[in-house]
């Protein structure tokens, strides 16, 4: 990032903060990786402003090359995000094929209660 990306960077920072947002799904996670099972509330807190910085940093650079200029994020935006990354690449196809598949299932469901 250049210099003066950064002072946008800290203002888009300062108005997202919202201590705790992740801290009850990181602590099962911190925990699965190997950290303690009763991790410090500071960690638990890194943890979650690095997370929330590299969601907001990777929307940021989404709504940067998407060609949508609506200020709306596609899936395929993200798709060419992590293209030269192997693992979120497939993991994003996944969680995409999964959420295809509930959608399904809920029409399918929501089909049948009607009938």
């Amino acid at each position: 990032m250049g210099s003066e990306a950064k002072p946008e960077r800290d203002k888009m920072h300062e108005e997202r903060i919202r201590t705790g947002v992740l801290a009850k799904d990181l602590r099962p996670m911190m925990y699965g990786f190997g950290d303690a099972k009763e991790q410090d509330p500071e960690t638990v807190e890194l943890m979650e402003e690095i997370v929330l910085d590299y969601i907001a940093d990777t929307m940021q650079r989404a709504m940067e090359q998407s060609e949508n200029k609506t200020g709306k994020i596609q899936a395929e935006d993200l798709i060419f995000l992590v293209r030269k990354d192997p693992q979120k690449f497939a993991r994003v196809n996944e969680l995409l094929k999964m959420d295809k598949e509930l959608k399904d299932a809920r029409k399918a469901f929501d089909v049948e209660e009607a009938s």
